[in-house]
C-alpha cells in the first residue's frame, strides 16, 4: 500500500516537471519566433542595368548610424560583367581561362603499333589472335614449352611474341579510342562553357558539371584497368625472357633477339602512353578543366547580390558601376551614382573654441587728498576710473545641434553652453545664440548670440563723484550683466 502510493506521488512529480519543461519551451520558441520576426532587415537596392530601373533609394534616406544595406543587380552574366559597388565590394573580374586538355601521345600511339614488326615468319594459331592475355594460359605454354626441344621451343617462344603483338595492337587501340572521348567529353565541356558566356542565357539552366566529373571518373576507371593489363603482359614477357631456355635461344639466334627486344620496347612505351593519358585526367587537370565551367553555371544568368554595406554618417555615397570584363568587348556599360541622405543631414555635437564678447569689467582705484572740513584739515579720496579692456576674450564649450543645407558642407545650427573669460580674471559665463558650419565631420563653427555673466561696476556708495572720507566699502560690486559674442571654434560630429 505504501509503495503504490510512493509510485503514485513519483508519477505526479514526473508529470509535473515535464509539463513545466513543455511550458518553458513554449515559451522559449515563442521569444525566438518573436526576435526572429522583429530582426530589422537590411534595405535592398535593387538596379536593373537593362532597362535603368532602380528601386530602393528613398529607404538610403532613412538609414541611422551603422545601418547595413545590400545592392542587387538583376539578372547580370558575371561571366561578362565585373560589377563594382561603391569600390568596397567586387567579384572577381579576372577572365575564366579554360586549361589545354589536348592529345595524350597520341602520335606515339600510332608509331607505336607501326613499330611493332616482326621478323619471324611464324604465324599465331586461328582463333588464337582473338584471345586475350587473360585466357592465353602462359604459365602453361612456358612449361610445355621448356620440356620440348630447341626447334619446338622457338616456335613457341616466336608464337608468343606474336600474340604479345596483337595485344599491343589491340590496347593501342583502345587507349585511342579512350583518349578520342576524353578530347570529346572536353570539346563538350569548352562549348557548355562559352554557351554561359552569351549576353542572355537560356533559362533554366540545368548544371552539368557534375556530370561531366563522373564522366570522366568512368574514363579513368578504363585507363586503369588498360594498365593492370599491360603491366601483366610485362611481366609474362619478362617471365619468358629470363628462362634458360630463352636465354641461349637469344645467343643462338639474333633476329628473335632482335624481336624481343622490340616487343618488350613497345610494350614499355605502350605503358608510358597509358599512364600519361591517366595523368592527363587526374583530380587536378579536371579541376582546372570544369571548375570554370562550374563558376560559369554560378554567374550566368544569375542575379548580384552584396555583402551588406554600412552606412557610417555623414554623406553618404553610392556607386555601383557594370562594366565588361573584356574591355576590348563593345558590351554596353552602366553607371549609377547616387549620394545620400537627399535632405540635410542633422547633426548634433560639442564645440570648442575662442570667443570675444562685449562684456568688461569696469577698474577704480582710489586717490589720496587733503580737504579742509570746518576749518580742519582732514583725508579724503576721489575714485579715479584706470583704462582697462573694453572686450572680453575667453574659451567655451557649446552644445551644438544643427542640419545642413541639403548635401552640402554648410549648416545652421544653434548653440547653448558655458565660457570662462581668460583675458582677465578668470569669470564664468553662460552662452545662447547661433551659427554656421562649414565640413562634413570635422566642421569650422562661426557663432554668434549673447553672453551672460557677472562684471565690476562702481558701487553706488560712490556714485556722487566724492571727495569721500576714509571708507572700507569696496569700490566695485559685481553684478549681472549680458551683452554680445562671437566665436570661432571646431566641432567634430557624427551626422545623422
Amino acid at each position: 500500500m505504501l509503495s503504490t502510493r510512493f509510485l503514485l506521488i513519483g508519477a505526479l512529480l514526473i508529470s509535473t516537471l515535464s509539463s513545466a519543461q513543455n511550458s518553458t519551451e513554449t515559451k522559449c520558441a515563442k521569444h525566438c519566433f518573436w526576435q526572429c520576426s522583429k530582426a530589422p532587415q537590411a534595405p535592398t537596392v535593387k538596379v536593373n542595368p537593362y532597362t535603368g530601373k532602380v528601386t530602393g533609394l528613398a529607404a538610403l534616406d532613412k538609414l541611422r548610424w551603422g545601418s547595413l544595406y545590400v545592392v542587387q543587380v538583376d539578372s547580370v552574366n558575371l561571366n561578362l560583367y565585373r560589377v563594382s559597388v561603391d569600390h568596397k565590394d567586387t567579384v572577381s573580374g579576372s577572365a575564366l581561362a579554360f586549361p589545354e586538355f589536348g592529345s595524350v601521345a597520341g602520335d606515339a600511339l600510332s608509331k607505336l603499333v607501326s613499330g611493332v614488326s616482326m621478323s619471324t615468319k611464324a604465324s599465331v594459331k586461328e582463333g588464337e589472335s582473338e584471345k586475350t592475355m587473360f585466357n592465353l594460359g602462359r604459365v602453361d605454354l612456358l612449361a610445355k614449352a621448356e620440356k620440348e626441344d630447341a626447334k619446338k621451343y622457338k616456335q613457341r617462344y616466336q608464337e608468343m611474341l606474336a600474340q604479345r603483338s596483337l595485344d599491343i595492337s589491340m590496347h593501342a587501340d583502345t587507349l585511342q579510342v579512350i583518349l578520342s572521348e576524353c578530347q570529346s567529353l572536353a570539346t563538350d565541356v569548352m562549348e557548355g562553357s562559352l554557351a554561359l558566356r552569351k549576353l542572355v542565357v537560356d533559362t533554366p539552366y540545368t548544371s552539368v558539371a557534375a556530370d561531366y566529373y563522373k564522366m570522366f571518373r568512368a574514363k579513368c576507371l578504363d585507363l586503369l584497368k588498360q594498365q593492370r593489363e599491360i603491366s601483366a603482359l610485362q611481366n609474362d614477357l619478362a617471365q619468358w625472357n629470363l628462362h634458360h631456355r630463352s636465354v641461349a635461344l637469344f645467343e643462338s639466334d639474333k633476329d628473335v633477339k632482335a624481336d624481343a627486344d622490340k616487343v618488350a620496347a613497345a610494350l614499355t612505351q605502350l605503358a608510358t602512353n597509358a599512364a600519361e593519358q591517366l595523368k592527363s585526367i587526374d583530380a587536378l587537370n579536371l579541376a582546372k578543366l570544369i571548375d570554370p565551367l562550374h563558376a560559369l553555371e554560378l554567374n550566368a544568368g544569375r542575379d548580384y547580390v552584396s555583402f551588406p554595406l554600412q552606412y557610417r554618417r555623414g554623406t553618404g555615397e553610392l556607386n555601383v558601376k557594370v562594366f565588361p570584363i573584356d574591355s576590348a568587348s563593345r558590351l554596353p556599360t552602366y553607371n549609377l551614382k547616387y549620394e545620400f541622405p537627399s535632405q540635410g543631414a542633422w547633426y548634433f555635437g560639442v564645440s570648442g573654441g575662442l570667443h570675444w564678447s562685449g562684456l568688461n569689467s569696469d577698474a577704480y582705484s582710489r586717490r589720496a587728498t587733503k580737504d579742509v572740513v570746518f576749518g580742519d584739515t582732514v583725508d579724503v579720496f576721489t575714485v579715479v576710473q584706470e583704462n582697462s579692456l573694453r572686450r572680453e576674450f575667453g574659451i567655451q564649450s557649446l552644445l551644438t545641434v544643427g542640419g545642413k543645407f541639403g548635401r552640402g558642407k554648410v549648416g545652421f545650427h544653434g548653440v547653448v553652453g558655458p565660457a570662462m573669460v581668460i583675458s582677465d580674471n578668470l569669470r564664468p559665463r553662460v552662452m545662447a545664440g547661433v551659427g554656421l558650419s562649414l565640413g562634413q565631420e570635422q566642421n569650422l563653427v562661426l557663432d554668434f548670440g549673447l553672453v551672460a555673466g557677472y562684471v565690476d561696476r562702481l558701487s553706488a556708495v560712490y556714485q556722487d563723484g566724492g571727495p569721500f572720507v576714509q571708507s572700507d566699502d569696496p569700490l566695485v560690486v559685481s553684478k549681472l550683466d549680458n551683452s554680445w559674442f562671437f566665436s570661432l571654434g571646431y566641432m567634430f560630429w557624427k551626422g545623422k
